[in-house]
C-alpha cells in the first residue's frame, strides 16, 4: 500500500535534515527532495543526490518559493487562533458592541455546520480553475487532437484575453490597492499628484470605463511614478510594488471585450482554415463562446470573501502579523500556479465548539503504475486536520478507479483506538460508494509539503522555461 500512496518519511541522520518551509538552507535542500523514494513507510531514506537545475528557470523559481514559504499552520492558523482569543477578550471587556479587526471578523465566521463545511469545500474545488465551463472542454479536445505550437498559441492567446476580461474588475481593485500601498511609502510631494489623479479612476468600469482607466493609468499615473523612481533611484520594496502594479495594468490592458472577440475570431479562423474543423464543431464553439461571455455570474462565498478582505487590509497590524499575512498570501498564490500538481483546499472552522484547521491536497492528474499506458491511474489525496485540544490527524489516500487505500496517522492520545478509527473510516468510504483496498494506521507522521515537492519535481523535465 505504501507504494501506491507514495508516502515517504524524513531522511535519516546520515543525510541532510528534511526540508522545512521557511528554514535556513531550504533552497539547497529542495533539489534533493525530488529524488527521495522509499519502498515502504517507516524505512530510512537512501542518500539523496542533488541534481543541477537552471536557477533562473520559471520552474526552479516556483519550486524554491514553495520550499521557502512557511506552512499555513505557521501563519494563517496562528493568526486565526490569536484573532479568536482577541474576540473573546473584546466580548468580555466591551460586550456585543465591540468591533473586531478584519481578522477578528473572519474568525467570527468560522462556526460552521456540516452543510457549511461541505459548501465551502465544494466552492474552493469548483473555483480551483478559471477554465471550467463547457467551451474549455471543447478547446481541450481541439488541443489534444491537433497538438502543435501554433494551435497552442492561438488557444493560449484567447484564454489569456478571456481570463483577463473575466477578472477585469478584480484586477482594477488590485491596482487601486497597489497604488495605495505605494503612496503610503513615498514622500507626500510625489504622492499628492498621484492621489488626485486616482480620484478620476472608475472603480467598476464598463468597456468604455476600462479604456478611460487605462488611458489615465498609462498616460498620467505611471509617468508620475516613473519620475519618482528616476529622481530617487528607489531600488527597494517600493520599486518591487511598482513592478507588480505594471503587471496588473498589463492584464487590464488585454481585458477589454474587443480584445477577447478579436482573439476568438482569430482562433475560429485558424480552426476553420488550418485545422479544417467541420461546420458543426465550429458552430458549437461559437455558441459556447457566446454562452461563456454572456452568462457571467459573480459568485459569492462568505468565508472566502472575508478571508480576501482580511488578507488585503493590513493597516494597523503589527510587523509580525503583516509578515504572517504576506506569507499566507504567497502560499495561496502559489496554489494558483500552473506548476502546482495538487488542488489545495484550506478550511479553518469551528464545529461543536472545537477549532480545526483543515488542509486538503488533491492530485490533479494521477499516475499509472510504472507509467504503463492504459492502466487505471491512481490519484493521491493528503489530508491534515489540526484539531485544537487533540493534535494533528493525517491521512494519505490512494484512489484508483473506485478503490481506496488509506494510511492514517493519529495523535498518541488516541493510539489505543486505532482499530476503531480504521473501521469507522472504512464505513464512511463504503457508505459513499467506494471499495476498500487497505486501511491501516502508522505511528510515523509525514510532511505533506515534502510529498507535494516530490510530485512537483516529477514534472520538472516537462516544465523548464528560462526567463
Amino acid at each position: 500500500m505504501a507504494d501506491v500512496l507514495r508516502v515517504t518519511t524524513s531522511v535519516n541522520t546520515s543525510t541532510p535534515a528534511p526540508l522545512k518551509p521557511g528554514a535556513s538552507g531550504a533552497a539547497n535542500q529542495v533539489d534533493r527532495v525530488g529524488h527521495a523514494a522509499l519502498d515502504q513507510v517507516g524505512t530510512n531514506s537512501p542518500e539523496i543526490k542533488s541534481p543541477i537545475y537552471d536557477s533562473g528557470s520559471v520552474f526552479q523559481t516556483f519550486a524554491t518559493r514553495v520550499s521557502e514559504t512557511p506552512d499555513l499552520t505557521e501563519t494563517l492558523q496562528k493568526l486565526l487562533i490569536g484573532a479568536m482569543s482577541e474576540n473573546a477578550e473584546l466580548a468580555a471587556a466591551e460586550g456585543e458592541n465591540a468591533i473586531p479587526s478584519l481578522l477578528g471578523e473572519l474568525a467570527g465566521k468560522l462556526n460552521m455546520s456540516e452543510a457549511d463545511i461541505l459548501q465551502n469545500i465544494l466552492f474552493q474545488k469548483d473555483q480551483s480553475t478559471s477554465f471550467g465551463s463547457e467551451i474549455f472542454n471543447v478547446l481541450r479536445e481541439i488541443a489534444q487532437e491537433n497538438y502543435s505550437a501554433e494551435t497552442t498559441n492561438y488557444i493560449g492567446s484567447f484564454l489569456k484575453a478571456l481570463d483577463s476580461n473575466n477578472n477585469a474588475t478584480q484586477t482594477m481593485k488590485g491596482i487601486i490597492t497597489q497604488l495605495n500601498n505605494i503612496l503610503d511609502r513615498i514622500p507626500r510631494s510625489y504622492a499628492e499628484g498621484i492621489r488626485n489623479a486616482m480620484g478620476e479612476l472608475i472603480m467598476e468600469p464598463d468597456s468604455q470605463g476600462l479604456q478611460d482607466n487605462l488611458k489615465l493609468l498609462k498616460e498620467t499615473i505611471l509617468p508620475m511614478l516613473g519620475r519618482y523612481v528616476s529622481t530617487t533611484n528607489d531600488l527597494g520594496a517600493t520599486r518591487d510594488r511598482i513592478q507588480l502594479l505594471i503587471q496588473d495594468i498589463s492584464r487590464l490592458n488585454i481585458g477589454g471585450q474587443d480584445e477577447v472577440n478579436e482573439r476568438f475570431a482569430e482562433l475560429l479562423d485558424y480552426a476553420k482554415y488550418s485545422l479544417n474543423l467541420p461546420a458543426d464543431k465550429l458552430n458549437e464553439l461559437q455558441n459556447l463562446f457566446s454562452k461563456a461571455v454572456n452568462s457571467k455570474v459573480d459568485l459569492q462565498n462568505d468565508f472566502i470573501d472575508s478571508l480576501a478582505k482580511a488578507l488585503t487590509q493590513t493597516k494597523g497590524l503589527s510587523t509580525t502579523s503583516q509578515t504572517m499575512i504576506n506569507d499566507t498570501v504567497n502560499a495561496l498564490l502559489l496554489n494558483r500556479s500552473v506548476y502546482m500538481p495538487f488542488n489545495h483546499i484550506v478550511l479553518p472552522f469551528t464545529f461543536d465548539g472545537n477549532f480545526m484547521f483543515t488542509e486538503m491536497w488533491v492530485e490533479k492528474d494521477g499516475h499509472s503504475a510504472g507509467g504503463v499506458a492504459g492502466e487505471d491511474k491512481t490519484k493521491r489525496v493528503y489530508l491534515n486536520f489540526d484539531v485544537q485540544g487533540l493534535g494533528k490527524v493525517q491521512a494519505a489516500i490512494g484512489l484508483t478507479d473506485n478503490s481506496i487505500d488509506c494510511l492514517l496517522n493519529c495523535p498518541d492520545t488516541v493510539a489505543d483506538k486505532s482499530k476503531t478509527i480504521e473501521n469507522d473510516i472504512a464505513k464512511i468510504f463504503t457508505e459513499n460508494g467506494f471499495s476498500i483496498g487497505n486501511i491501516k494506521s502508522s505511528g510515523d507522521s509525514f510532511q505533506t509539503e515534502l510529498e507535494v515537492l516530490h510530485k512537483i519535481y516529477e514534472g520538472r523535465s516537462s516544465i523548464n522555461v528560462t526567463v
